[in-house]
């Protein structure tokens, strides 16, 4: 489920930039994205206005905090499940806002809204980062995240090879429940 941005030749954002740069009407979009009068890190400049895009600049990231770019957000979850699914893996989840405290509380939100449609909803992260980070994550109430820093350096491999993989399964454990989840 990709919800931290769209592509720059999503109908939404190209609505939303000409809106902006005063070359077309009004748009229902403008509130979906973060913009900006000046330059400033993580921003790209299209004329005289700048619109985040953390990642790339054919990426423009979404106002997660804006109600209408939320109620779409919900719309979208919505109709999944409707159709039958059963869980998402969040894109990028690290990376809704440029605050952490910001991106846990967007999982947790998403984990809600999950739920309300099917009480089963499993969500599962994508968290390029450490330890410590991913146990911050663990607070929204989704049910795991990727441990991608451990399976990039091996450590994963290395603990089975090893016959350590209890020692390893027992750290991730306490990863979790330090965050007071439960497994």
């Amino acid at each position: 489920l990709v919800v931290n941005h769209t592509s720059s030749e999503h109908p939404w954002f190209k609505s939303a930039l000409a809106y902006k740069k005063g070359q077309g009407g009004e748009s229902k979009y403008a509130d979906y994205y973060n913009w900006s009068n000046r330059q400033q890190a993580g921003y790209t400049q299209s004329g005289n206005i700048w619109y985040e895009s953390q990642f790339s600049s054919n990426m423009p990231d979404l106002n997660i905090n804006g109600t209408a770019v939320r109620n779409e957000i919900e719309s979208i979850i919505k109709y999944w499940i409707e159709l039958g699914t059963d869980g998402f893996r969040l894109d990028g989840c690290c990376y809704y806002s440029q605050s952490q405290s910001e991106s846990v509380e967007f999982c947790k939100w998403i984990k809600e809204t999950a739920v309300k449609y099917n009480e089963r909803a499993y969500i599962v992260g994508e968290a390029w980062s450490g330890g410590a980070t991913i146990s911050e994550f663990y607070k929204s109430g989704c049910d795991s995240f990727f441990n991608f820093p451990g399976a990039g350096s091996g450590e994963i491999a290395q603990a089975v090879k090893s016959n350590s993989a209890s020692d390893f399964w027992m750290s991730m454990v306490n990863l979790k429940s330090n965050s007071n989840n439960y497994i």
